[in-house]
């Protein structure tokens, strides 16, 4: 049933807080509840009354959900968002006491006159009563606890526990563990003629419940069969506690008194006034005495037994004290003749006064009362250890000499003492010995003396710009002159100069104090994330400057030559302003980067496209969103500065339109490459949103091709398709277009096929790519998409794998990744449909687990077995030679997740998966619903296609083998509400159409690519959708589709990472990967 943890789990508090507040108002009307017929959830909608207003809120509750039984909500409010408003929970919340009164509805039993008082409920009575009367004419039950001792052959004392029970006179417990089955079975039991006790805690006195836990809780420990009703014959008058529960029944009557052998004890939780003498003997040494003193040792704490009270001694006590007490307990003999005849005593010769005074009486003042005869203690307690440092040099080496001065005793700190006989203070020393082996080395000389020397530069630099003060700190430093020359200072500050010549951006770098050969030194030393340069004189420059880390990473990043650095000058292209100026933000703290107005006006207009002065043409027969304008800008932009970009948006957000804008604007002659199933999407477009654009489409056989490229000129914008691209490329790279427009710009993410080859042997001023997904699989994609819009900004691909690609994706260098997010982020604009489309209805996705049938998992199981067989016999070399052949048996797996018929031919044991899909589309289409199924397999679809048309279900069915004019008939059957299910092939219909008339989409089996599956969706997730989509992928439980959603996640991170700026991760799949997939 929902909680409401459940109802703050999808919100924040805030939203909690309030959303309560207006449930308990009653602000919410016309609560309604209804099934989903597709997914038997609960879909609940109310009106919520705010401040004179009305929001209409949903949300879909699925219970049986062992985790977010809440997972969808929609509100019309302002303030909706990811997660659930305050409305919505004000319907949750009405919906969670409605759920609360059906069910207290079914719980109501009918009552029979015939219906008599359970047997249990009898019983009860019958115990209060006989109690009450127990209870009224003779009080409540007594028990007490007391303690014996016995000492064994090593003179370790053993405790035992007994009992006495009793109203007025105690009795005798002769059987402990029989009291504790009493008490388990609630049984009366006569004790004497005069006591019968019904074994209850109600019977017993408050002061006794303590002790009857105890008694219960012994007799457990002691006995393991006791709680299974295994009776134990013999009888008990006692029971040995160990410490614990020594420790446990000295709390049970602490403050009050406990008998042991038959004395009575108080138990103190404090520590006793307890006192040291020592007296002089003879100016010979001194003795100790001490009061006698037993120690108990609990199972955490010590407890001391002083005359007739038990102390629970404070750690800190037992820490310091104890050891010393047991230490003068272990002394057999009592020294009678002298003065402590009734004292554990002592004798301290004279030279261990100072260790004794240092290492043992200072702890024992904290606690105890020390009294001295014949001698003033207080001359022998250790004074204050200084600490002092010798620095010198030593043949050229640091070194280091560490005392510790004790009044007149001097001591080597490096050198093993004796803490028996010296006091030394350990914390001090240890601090300063410390502080020394962050940057000192123990070295030895030729006559196996030890001393500290520093061998390495970076610790030598460590040391003095930050070792030197740590010692200050703590010690008295005394260092040799000729250290003095070693000096530790701040880096001169490099000025910088920026500024735009022509399409060239100058950087001038400049500086008072260093010449341009050791400004490169400089850079190298930060580049090697060191943190000084050490100058001819020895100097140490300390390099953390924001000046000097800008020009190490521009420096960096744009690859610039040791030669001009040393020129002081370098030139780069004008399209590195948006990289070197997101540096210039991150590193500069002052105005020594000068940058020139034409610099900061290429910035100010790549940073604020959206406040560009850039007017939608007034021809545009469209009405633009305010993001749409944004795109329109930013594609001006670039094109003002002969840039090239990726207009990245979510798929549904109008790219096209977008483009078409920048081309009615500019009425140049473009050419637009397009999958072959888009050519005619742009078409339309075109003529619906820029009538007085004259476009030309290149179809046909090749002459017709070449005629009509021959005759273009006077055209505004050709069409053409990829795979005609490819064919005609010997004729269009004979052209220069004012814009090259590719759209899905994914085809060419592979540079080596014949598709990237072609476009990027086109010429034209301006290249721009559209695509909703500009990183697939691997950060090459992008590489291959800038390679054209940009050729040699990436530089070529060796040195962008170098540089970027394998620090990135093998190494997870955050440094590396920021700066390539620098390179490239001016160029891309991304918007996805979250940020932009508040009034996009909702997306819910599910996972479907399915169980496959018993002949399908046998068939499964074999299959995975013949292949982990096969990879455990083979090394990394063997994998790779054999990947197609390996992949290929994936393949094989995927398919039997979803029907093994489409690979074996005479197989007929069912899929499980093929059951639901078809049982998902009969209950959507009952509900009102229309369904985009996709698959990979094509045969798949078939099959799907055969079951529904046996149900008497209209579908249509898209793949590859139909022309242009089929898919756009069928898009328009389907959009025009005559078909309820339209079954797509992943690869033929994943982009380019627009089906907003679903509002259910089924992927039948998961994609290696979660970016393909997610394009597929928003064939129906899209400006125009008026309905929530709920987005519903079957997965075959327990088998290599789960493993494949998870490499989807790992996937669709890389993307987000570039965009977004998250860790990057590897996603290759290896050897070892695959073994885990299977």
């Amino acid at each position: 049933m929902l909680e409401i943890k459940d109802i703050l789990s999808s919100c924040g508090y805030r939203q909690y807080e309030e959303g309560r507040d207006l449930y308990g108002s009653k602000k919410i009307n016309d609560l309604e509840i209804s099934k989903d017929t597709m997914t038997g959830a609960n879909i609940v909608k109310g009106i919520v009354e705010e401040n004179a207003r009305k929001y209409n809120s949903i949300i879909w509750v699925d219970e049986r959900r062992n985790e977010k039984p809440i997972y969808g909500y929609q509100c019309s409010c302002e303030g909706f968002n990811e997660k659930m408003c305050k409305h919505c929970v004000a319907v949750a919340f009405s919906y969670l006491k409605y759920r609360k009164t059906e069910i207290m509805k079914k719980q109501v039993v009918p009552v029979s006159k015939d219906r008599e008082t359970s047997k249990d409920l009898q019983e009860v009575i019958r115990k209060y009563a006989i109690t009450k009367e127990s209870i009224t004419d003779k009080g409540r039950v007594n028990l007490d606890l007391s303690l014996t001792t016995s000492g064994d052959e090593n003179g370790i004392t053993n405790y035992y526990v007994n009992a006495k029970i009793g109203t007025g006179k105690m009795i005798i417990v002769q059987d402990i563990v029989g009291l504790a089955q009493n008490m388990a079975a609630k049984k009366k039991i006569q004790y004497s003629k005069k006591l019968s006790v019904i074994h209850d805690r109600m019977v017993f006195t408050e002061e006794s419940l303590p002790r009857l836990d105890f008694i219960m809780e012994l007799v457990k420990a002691t006995f393991s069969n006791f709680e299974n009703e295994i009776t134990i014959s013999n009888k008990y008058r006692s029971l040995a506690v160990n410490p614990f529960f020594l420790e446990r029944i000295f709390n049970v009557y602490m403050g009050n008194e406990i008998t042991i052998d038959n004395v009575k004890y108080r138990i103190l939780e404090d520590n006793p006034n307890l006192c040291l003498m020592i007296k002089n003997e003879n100016d010979c040494g001194i003795s100790v005495a001490m009061k006698p003193v037993k120690i108990i040792n609990g199972d955490r704490h010590d407890f001391l037994m002083v005359e007739n009270e038990i102390y629970k001694c404070s750690e800190e006590f037992s820490k310091d004290v104890i050891p010393f007490i047991r230490a003068m307990n272990s002394m057999e003999e009592k020294k009678s003749k002298y003065l402590y005849y009734d004292r554990n005593f002592d004798f301290i010769n004279k030279e261990d006064y100072r260790a004794f005074c240092g290492n043992v009486l200072l702890r024992l003042k904290k606690h105890i009362g020390i009294v001295c005869e014949d001698i003033d203690i207080e001359e022998y307690m250790p004074t204050k250890a200084k600490i002092n440092v010798y620095i010198d040099n030593d043949e050229g080496k640091v070194s280091l000499k560490l005392q510790a001065i004790y009044g007149k005793d001097v001591y080597d700190v490096f050198e093993v003492h004796n803490e028996s006989r010296e006091y030394r203070d350990i914390t001090r020393e240890s601090n300063a010995l410390e502080v020394v082996q962050q940057y000192f080395d123990v070295v030895e000389d030729e006559e196996g003396s030890r001393k500290w020397q520093i061998n390495d530069e970076d610790k030598l630099f460590d040391f003095l710009d930050d070792g030197v003060a740590k010692l200050n700190d703590i010690a008295d430093v005394f260092m040799a002159d000729v250290l003095n020359s070693f000096r530790v200072i701040q880096v001169p500050k490099p000025s910088v100069g920026i500024s735009l010549v022509g399409n060239l951006i100058d950087i001038n770098i400049e500086s008072d104090k260093l010449n341009m050969e050791e400004m490169y030194e400089v850079l190298q030393a930060y580049r090697l994330r060191k943190k000084y340069y050490r100058m001819k004189n020895g100097d140490f420059l300390r390099i953390d400057d924001g000046n000097v880390a800008f020009l190490s990473e521009i420096t960096t990043g744009l690859m610039v030559q040791k030669q001009d650095i040393l020129n002081g000058d370098f030139k780069v292209k004008n399209y590195y302003a948006g990289y070197i100026n997101s540096t210039f933000k991150e590193f500069s703290t002052d105005d020594t980067i000068r940058r020139d107005s034409d610099f900061k006006k290429i910035i100010r207009d790549l940073k604020d496209v959206g406040e560009t002065d850039y007017s939608v043409p007034v021809e545009l027969n469209a009405k633009l969103r305010k993001y749409q304008k944004t795109g329109y800008r930013f594609l001006s932009v670039l094109s003002d500065f002969n840039f090239g970009g990726i207009l990245a948006d979510d798929m549904g957000l109008g790219k096209t339109l977008q483009v078409i804008t920048l081309l009615e604007a500019r009425k140049k002659q473009a050419l637009i490459v397009c999958p072959s199933s888009l050519v005619y999407n742009w078409e339309s477009e075109i003529n619906r949103f820029a009538p007085d654009l004259s476009v030309l489409t290149i179809i046909g056989d090749k002459e017709r091709r070449k005629n009509l490229l021959d005759d273009s000129e006077e055209y505004h914008i050709l069409l053409t398709s990829y795979d005609l691209l490819k064919r005609d490329i010997g004729e269009f790279e004979n052209k220069e277009f004012d814009y090259i427009i590719i759209d899905e710009a994914q085809y060419i993410k592979n540079p080596a096929t014949q598709v990237s080859i072609a476009v990027k042997r086109l010429k034209g001023q301006h290249k721009f790519a559209l695509t909703g997904t500009p990183i697939e699989n691997r950060l090459s994609d992008l590489y291959s998409i800038f390679d054209f819009i940009m050729p040699g900004y990436l530089s070529d691909y060796k040195t962008f794998r170098d540089k970027y690609e394998e620090p990135i994706v093998l190494n997870n260098d955050e440094e590396v990744l920021n700066r390539f997010k620098k390179v490239v982020s001016p160029f891309i604009l991304r918007r996805e449909k979250s940020d932009v489309l508040k009034d996009l209805p909702a997306k819910i996705e599910n996972v479907v687990y399915v169980n496959m049938t018993e002949e399908q998992q046998k068939l499964y199981n074999a299959r995975v077995n013949a292949l982990k067989t096969e990879l455990a016999n083979k090394n990394d070399k063997e994998f790779r030679e054999d990947k197609l052949k390996i992949l290929a048996e994936l393949t094989r797996l995927r398919q039997i997740c979803c029907n093994p018929d489409i690979c074996y031919e005479n197989y007929h044991g069912g899929s499980g998966k093929m059951d639901t899909c078809i049982e998902l589309i009969k209950n959507a289409i009952e509900g009102g619903h229309r369904i985009l199924v996709f698959s990979q397999f094509v045969q798949m679809l078939l099959r799907i296609y055969g079951e529904l048309e046996k149900c008497g279900i209209n579908v249509l069915m898209l793949s590859g083998k139909n022309t242009k004019e089929e898919r756009r008939k069928m898009v328009e059957e389907f959009q025009e509400e005559k078909v309820p299910v339209f079954l797509i092939s992943l690869k033929a219909g994943g982009t380019g159409l627009n089906l907003t008339a679903a509002d259910i989409v089924i992927h039948f089996d998961p994609w290696w690519n979660g970016a393909v599956q997610n394009q597929a969706t928003d064939r129906a997730h899209r400006i125009g959708q008026i309905r929530t989509l709920t987005v519903m992928k079957l997965v075959a439980k327990g088998t290599i589709e789960q493993k494949i959603m998870d490499l989807q996640e790992r996937k669709l991170k890389l993307a987000d990472n570039v965009v977004s700026g998250e860790n990057m991760s590897n996603i290759n799949v290896n050897l070892d990967d695959l073994k885990e997939i299977l």
